[in-house]
């Protein structure tokens, strides 16, 4: 298993702090991009419960908007006072950069915001 974990690609994690507040912070956005393969990765994205419940379907349209395939979904609240939300998406062949998945996300961040 060990062996396994040690071959995985490189995980990217963000966090942006909208108070200022320290990284547990309830109110803390938390954003990781996961490349599974060339063009694909798991998007985690935590915040503060209600926030993004109501951000989660436009955040998929602008995902879909951008031609960014969405092939699975899911949420997860984790405490009284935080949700998480993952996402599997396929980014277009003519869409991946030498950065592909640091523009992501800064796009997410930006939608987030």
């Amino acid at each position: 298993m060990l062996s396994v974990i040690g071959k995985q690609p490189q995980q990217q994690g963000f966090t942006v702090d909208d108070n200022q507040a320290v990284p547990n912070d309830k109110h803390t956005l938390t954003v990781s991009i996961n490349e599974v393969k060339q063009g694909e990765v798991i998007i985690q994205i935590c915040q503060q419960k209600g926030k993004l419940d109501r951000e989660f379907s436009t955040l998929i349209e602008k995902l879909e908007e951008e031609e960014i395939l969405v092939l699975s979904a899911s949420s997860l609240h984790v405490s009284e006072h935080r949700s998480c939300f993952h996402l599997h998406v396929q980014i277009r062949e003519n869409q991946i950069g030498d950065d592909y998945s640091a523009d992501l996300h800064k796009k997410l961040i930006s939608w987030l915001s």
